[in-house]
């Protein structure tokens, strides 16, 4: 979704993935366990996720501002709503 206005275009990006930091409990270890079992790279790149901020860093990195989070899963997951400006 997106739209054109005065020389910039706006687009949202909806995001959903790990919270970050994730609660202590069954949930989180069976997340970990989940990450884990998918392989050691995928692992160590899951730890490095969660080490710098998870999604917030990420999108700060790709020039997108937070306009909306909500946490669900238990605390476990989060899904953001992203604003990406554009200037033509």
């Amino acid at each position: 979704m997106g739209f054109y206005w005065k020389g910039i275009v706006y687009s949202t990006v909806i995001v959903a993935d790990y919270n970050c930091p994730m609660p202590p409990g069954i949930y989180r270890s069976l997340a970990y366990g989940i990450e884990k079992f998918a392989g050691a790279d995928h692992y160590r790149n899951f730890r490095n996720y969660m080490g710098v901020g998870g999604m917030e860093y990420f999108a700060g990195e790709a020039g997108l501002s937070i306009e909306y989070t909500t946490i669900r899963g238990r605390g476990v997951l989060k899904m953001g709503e992203f604003v990406c400006f554009t200037l033509l």
